[in-house]
């Protein structure tokens, strides 16, 4: 898991898209104990997903959350419908091709009590930058070593470009434009989260 993180940040740093240089220790998304997953509403019901690959952290001092960052592997894009999921990584939709990674990084933390956070930050999908809001929550974990982590929110899939199914007026004949992201699970030092 270090060699992910140290190669999320690197692509970071490349792309211009890195995380806010703050004080605090650097703590891992666990493999097998994450998920990055999200649901959007359509025609016949509400299809939910995740991604595969990714690899994720946040910066933490005194049991406070100060960062968050996430690297993501497009194509490990997986609603357990393999036609629908080769079409999401289409240019119809995530081009995963063309912008193999989605990431982001948080660019404001504002602590709202009880362990609740508002992460401002921005999202880069398709190529596409959007500055986005999610709610964070963080709280030491039962074992000791780190903390439990998830973040929430809204996003509306217009805004990356990703207008299949609109009629001229834009409006939506099939999917719902807002997409519900959740990112949560275990958060251990990076030099010791190896899943």
């Amino acid at each position: 898991m270090l060699r992910i993180a140290v190669i999320s940040v690197a692509l970071s740093w490349l792309t211009g898209l890195h995380p806010p240089a703050v004080a605090g220790a650097e703590y891992a998304l666990v493999p097998g104990e994450s998920e990055v997953g999200f649901r959007v509403k359509f025609l016949f019901g509400t299809a939910r997903g995740r991604f595969d690959t990714f690899s994720a952290g946040a910066v933490v001092e005194n049991g406070i959350l100060l960062a968050a960052h996430a690297v993501i592997e497009c194509k490990s894009i997986n609603t357990f419908n393999t036609i629908r999921d080769r079409h999401l990584r289409s240019e119809h939709f995530f081009s995963c091709e063309a912008h193999p990674l989605l990431r982001f990084v948080s660019t404001r933390v504002t602590p709202r009590g009880g362990g609740r956070y508002a992460l401002r930050g921005k999202l880069t999908m398709r190529g596409i930058t959007h500055e986005i809001e999610l709610e964070g929550e963080l709280s030491r974990s039962e074992q000791g070593l780190g903390y439990a982590f998830q973040a929430e929110g809204t996003v509306n899939r217009g805004d990356w470009e990703i207008t299949w199914m609109k009629n001229r007026r834009g409006r939506n004949l099939l999917i719902r434009d807002r997409i519900e992201i959740k990112i949560e699970g275990e958060l251990e030092p990076a030099d010791t989260a190896t899943g």
